[in-house]
Protein backbone atom coordinates (compact mmCIF):
# COMPACT_ATOMS: atom_id res chain seq x y z
CA UNK A 1 0.00 0.00 0.00
CA UNK A 2 2.67 2.60 0.89
CA UNK A 3 4.61 1.53 -2.18
CA UNK A 4 1.37 2.38 -4.31
CA UNK A 5 0.65 5.65 -2.46
CA UNK A 6 4.38 6.72 -3.29
CA UNK A 7 4.09 5.80 -7.00
CA UNK A 8 1.00 7.75 -7.33
CA UNK A 9 3.07 10.72 -5.27
CA UNK A 10 5.72 10.24 -7.22
CA UNK A 11 3.66 10.51 -10.28
CA UNK A 12 1.72 13.48 -9.26
CA UNK A 13 4.79 15.45 -9.03
CA UNK A 14 6.58 14.78 -12.16
CA UNK A 15 2.76 16.24 -13.55
CA UNK A 16 3.10 19.20 -11.20
CA UNK A 17 6.68 19.88 -12.13
CA UNK A 18 5.49 20.08 -15.77
CA UNK A 19 3.56 22.60 -15.89
CA UNK A 20 6.76 24.76 -15.54
CA UNK A 21 5.71 26.93 -13.20
CA UNK A 22 7.75 30.02 -12.76
CA UNK A 23 8.99 28.49 -8.89
CA UNK A 24 9.33 25.16 -8.01
CA UNK A 25 5.94 24.03 -5.30
CA UNK A 26 6.27 20.63 -3.61
CA UNK A 27 3.38 18.31 -3.93
CA UNK A 28 2.59 18.13 0.14
CA UNK A 29 2.45 22.12 -0.04
CA UNK A 30 -0.30 22.49 -2.91
CA UNK A 31 -1.94 20.14 -1.14
CA UNK A 32 -1.77 21.36 1.89
CA UNK A 33 -2.92 25.14 0.46
CA UNK A 34 -5.67 23.35 -1.57
CA UNK A 35 -7.17 22.13 1.51
CA UNK A 36 -6.85 25.81 3.44
CA UNK A 37 -4.18 24.85 5.72
CA UNK A 38 -1.41 26.98 6.33
CA UNK A 39 0.10 28.32 3.17
CA UNK A 40 3.27 30.04 5.05
CA UNK A 41 5.37 27.76 2.61
CA UNK A 42 3.71 28.90 -0.79
CA UNK A 43 3.37 32.34 -1.95
CA UNK A 44 0.11 33.20 -3.31
CA UNK A 45 1.68 33.69 -6.50
CA UNK A 46 2.35 30.42 -6.97
CA UNK A 47 -0.81 29.27 -5.96
CA UNK A 48 -2.12 31.15 -8.85
CA UNK A 49 -0.18 29.71 -11.17
CA UNK A 50 -0.40 26.84 -10.51
CA UNK A 51 -4.11 26.96 -10.59
CA UNK A 52 -4.25 29.11 -13.60
CA UNK A 53 -1.96 26.21 -15.96
CA UNK A 54 -2.87 22.87 -14.16
CA UNK A 55 -5.65 20.74 -15.88
CA UNK A 56 -8.74 20.32 -13.72
CA UNK A 57 -8.32 16.68 -13.26
CA UNK A 58 -4.37 17.50 -11.70
CA UNK A 59 -6.00 19.84 -9.14
CA UNK A 60 -8.30 17.54 -8.11
CA UNK A 61 -5.66 14.70 -7.82
CA UNK A 62 -3.56 17.03 -5.86
CA UNK A 63 -6.41 18.14 -3.78
CA UNK A 64 -6.76 14.23 -2.54
CA UNK A 65 -3.32 12.90 -2.17
CA UNK A 66 -3.42 13.37 1.03
CA UNK A 67 -6.39 11.23 1.54
CA UNK A 68 -6.71 9.02 -1.51
CA UNK A 69 -10.18 9.25 -0.99
CA UNK A 70 -13.63 10.09 -2.91
CA UNK A 71 -13.84 13.29 -1.23
CA UNK A 72 -17.46 14.95 -1.43
CA UNK A 73 -17.46 17.31 -4.51
CA UNK A 74 -19.29 20.35 -3.27
CA UNK A 75 -16.59 20.11 -0.18
CA UNK A 76 -13.46 19.56 -2.70
CA UNK A 77 -14.84 22.31 -5.18
CA UNK A 78 -15.50 24.76 -2.71
CA UNK A 79 -12.31 24.44 -1.02
CA UNK A 80 -10.42 25.08 -4.03
CA UNK A 81 -12.55 27.98 -5.00
CA UNK A 82 -11.84 29.29 -2.45
CA UNK A 83 -8.45 29.19 -2.54
CA UNK A 84 -8.39 30.45 -5.99
CA UNK A 85 -10.52 33.75 -4.98
CA UNK A 86 -7.90 34.17 -2.27
CA UNK A 87 -5.00 34.54 -4.62
CA UNK A 88 -7.09 36.01 -7.67
CA UNK A 89 -6.57 32.98 -10.00
CA UNK A 90 -7.69 34.66 -13.48
CA UNK A 91 -9.42 31.11 -14.28
CA UNK A 92 -12.10 32.35 -11.80
CA UNK A 93 -14.64 32.35 -14.36
CA UNK A 94 -14.65 28.84 -15.45
CA UNK A 95 -12.45 26.84 -12.55
CA UNK A 96 -15.55 25.52 -11.16
CA UNK A 97 -17.36 24.25 -13.87
CA UNK A 98 -14.15 22.89 -15.34
CA UNK A 99 -13.44 21.19 -11.68
CA UNK A 100 -17.21 19.15 -11.42
CA UNK A 101 -16.67 18.57 -15.27
CA UNK A 102 -13.75 16.47 -14.02
CA UNK A 103 -15.70 14.87 -11.83
CA UNK A 104 -18.26 13.63 -13.61
CA UNK A 105 -18.35 9.77 -14.09
CA UNK A 106 -15.38 8.49 -16.94
CA UNK A 107 -18.33 6.33 -17.89
CA UNK A 108 -21.00 9.18 -18.44
CA UNK A 109 -21.47 8.94 -22.35
CA UNK A 110 -20.90 12.49 -24.14
CA UNK A 111 -23.16 12.78 -27.20
CA UNK A 112 -21.84 15.20 -29.26
CA UNK A 113 -24.40 17.49 -31.73
CA UNK A 114 -22.89 17.75 -35.48
CA UNK A 115 -23.31 21.51 -36.19
CA UNK A 116 -22.21 23.38 -39.06
CA UNK A 117 -21.98 26.91 -40.04
CA UNK A 118 -24.15 27.83 -43.83
CA UNK A 119 -22.50 28.92 -46.91
CA UNK A 120 -20.48 27.42 -50.04
CA UNK A 121 -17.85 25.67 -47.75
CA UNK A 122 -19.77 24.54 -44.43
CA UNK A 123 -17.29 24.77 -41.53
CA UNK A 124 -18.24 23.30 -38.14
CA UNK A 125 -19.91 25.14 -35.71
CA UNK A 126 -17.65 24.58 -32.22
CA UNK A 127 -18.35 26.11 -28.60
CA UNK A 128 -15.85 28.18 -26.83
CA UNK A 129 -15.41 27.89 -23.53
CA UNK A 130 -12.15 28.70 -21.19
CA UNK A 131 -10.13 29.60 -23.99
CA UNK A 132 -10.88 26.34 -26.28
CA UNK A 133 -13.27 24.65 -28.61
CA UNK A 134 -15.37 21.95 -28.61
CA UNK A 135 -18.04 20.26 -30.40
CA UNK A 136 -21.95 21.04 -29.70
CA UNK A 137 -22.99 19.05 -26.92
CA UNK A 138 -19.11 18.66 -25.50
CA UNK A 139 -18.11 21.61 -23.69
CA UNK A 140 -17.64 21.09 -20.02
CA UNK A 141 -20.87 23.13 -19.26
CA UNK A 142 -23.28 21.41 -21.45
CA UNK A 143 -21.50 18.02 -20.28
CA UNK A 144 -21.68 18.61 -16.95
CA UNK A 145 -25.64 19.95 -17.49
CA UNK A 146 -26.39 16.49 -19.13
CA UNK A 147 -24.65 14.64 -15.92
CA UNK A 148 -26.89 16.59 -13.42
CA UNK A 149 -29.75 15.75 -15.59
CA UNK A 150 -29.20 12.63 -15.75
CA UNK A 151 -28.17 11.75 -12.27
CA UNK A 152 -30.89 13.26 -10.97
CA UNK A 153 -33.37 10.76 -13.17
CA UNK A 154 -31.05 8.04 -11.90
CA UNK A 155 -32.14 8.71 -8.26
CA UNK A 156 -35.70 9.61 -9.13
CA UNK A 157 -35.97 6.01 -11.05
CA UNK A 158 -34.32 4.55 -8.39
CA UNK A 159 -37.21 5.34 -5.54
CA UNK A 160 -39.66 4.85 -7.92
CA UNK A 161 -38.49 1.15 -9.10
CA UNK A 162 -38.31 0.50 -5.32
CA UNK A 163 -42.12 1.44 -4.75
CA UNK A 164 -43.22 -0.69 -8.28
CA UNK A 165 -41.32 -3.58 -7.22
CA UNK A 166 -43.96 -3.71 -4.57
CA UNK A 167 -47.08 -2.66 -6.36
CA UNK A 168 -47.62 -3.16 -9.93
CA UNK A 169 -44.31 -4.86 -10.78
CA UNK A 170 -44.34 -7.00 -7.76
CA UNK A 171 -44.71 -9.90 -10.53
CA UNK A 172 -41.40 -8.95 -12.39
CA UNK A 173 -38.05 -9.41 -11.62
CA UNK A 174 -35.93 -6.54 -10.74
CA UNK A 175 -34.21 -6.71 -14.02
CA UNK A 176 -37.33 -6.69 -15.99
CA UNK A 177 -38.86 -3.71 -14.08
CA UNK A 178 -35.78 -1.71 -15.22
CA UNK A 179 -36.45 -2.70 -18.80
CA UNK A 180 -39.77 -1.80 -18.65
CA UNK A 181 -38.74 1.91 -17.46
CA UNK A 182 -35.76 1.74 -20.04
CA UNK A 183 -38.22 1.14 -22.90
CA UNK A 184 -40.06 4.29 -21.72
CA UNK A 185 -37.09 6.49 -21.32
CA UNK A 186 -36.43 5.85 -24.79
CA UNK A 187 -40.21 7.02 -26.05
CA UNK A 188 -39.71 9.99 -23.62
CA UNK A 189 -37.07 11.94 -25.54
CA UNK A 190 -35.42 13.73 -22.38
CA UNK A 191 -32.09 12.57 -23.92
CA UNK A 192 -30.28 10.60 -26.70
CA UNK A 193 -30.93 6.41 -26.02
CA UNK A 194 -26.77 6.70 -24.68
CA UNK A 195 -27.68 8.71 -21.88
CA UNK A 196 -31.17 6.91 -20.95
CA UNK A 197 -28.88 3.21 -20.69
CA UNK A 198 -26.70 5.40 -18.51
CA UNK A 199 -29.56 6.19 -16.38
CA UNK A 200 -30.96 2.81 -16.15
CA UNK A 201 -27.40 1.55 -15.56
CA UNK A 202 -26.61 4.16 -12.77
CA UNK A 203 -30.14 3.10 -11.36
CA UNK A 204 -29.21 -0.22 -10.93
CA UNK A 205 -25.88 0.51 -9.18
CA UNK A 206 -27.94 2.56 -6.70
CA UNK A 207 -30.36 -0.35 -5.79
CA UNK A 208 -27.77 -2.95 -6.37
CA UNK A 209 -30.31 -4.58 -9.09
CA UNK A 210 -28.87 -6.55 -12.09
CA UNK A 211 -28.55 -4.15 -15.18
CA UNK A 212 -30.82 -5.43 -17.97
CA UNK A 213 -29.17 -6.14 -21.45
CA UNK A 214 -30.29 -3.48 -23.12
CA UNK A 215 -28.87 -0.96 -20.78
CA UNK A 216 -25.28 -2.31 -21.57
CA UNK A 217 -23.33 0.10 -23.15
CA UNK A 218 -19.62 1.23 -24.06
CA UNK A 219 -17.91 3.82 -22.21
CA UNK A 220 -16.56 6.22 -23.97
Amino acid sequence: MEDKLASLEQALSQDINALGLSKPVSLQDLTAALHLKDQAATTDQSLSEFLQRAPATLIIRTYRASEQDSTETDALVGAVMTLAKRVQCPRLATLEVELRRALVPADFPIVAAHSSLAGAQPKLALVEFGGRYYQPGASPPEVLNRWEVCEDLARQLAERSLETEKGKYAHLSREAILEQYLQRLFRTGWGADEEMKWVVHRTAAMLKWPVPKEAQFTPQ
